[in-house]
């Protein structure tokens, strides 16, 4: 019950996500970095009236977003995986401490009840 069986694809996806090397500051000053410029080639259209300079703008934002879609959606595959095999880990335990609660065996050293691990 203590093995959830994780493909090698699953776990590597899981010790990245586990290291996340990548603080707030980081991940912040990417996305600031691809959408303050193309925010301000919009503003700019804008205020000047440039037809061409805010759909410049937006075709950026729209190419930027597709390709945050497409980066994502390779690991929904894993994700999902991962997911259900969790929630059938936590559902298998919940099971095994019901079963072991009405048995009357409370407290006995090494079950799941115990505190002395």
């Amino acid at each position: 019950m203590g093995d959830m069986h994780f493909t090698e694809e699953e776990t590597s996806l899981v010790e990245e996500m586990a290291k996340d090397r990548h603080g707030i500051a980081s991940r912040l000053g990417f996305y600031a970095s691809v959408l303050v410029p193309v925010f301000i080639f919009g503003v700019y259209g804008t205020v000047q009236r440039d037809f061409l300079a805010t759909v410049l703008a937006l075709v950026g934002l729209a190419i930027f977003v597709v390709w945050r879609i497409a980066q994502e959606s390779k690991y929904v595959g894993p994700y999902k995986s991962i997911f259900q095999k969790v929630l059938q880990h936590q559902r298998d335990l919940a099971k095994a401490h019901e079963a072991h609660a009405s048995s009357g065996n409370r407290g006995a050293p090494g079950s799941i009840g115990s505190t002395d691990r």
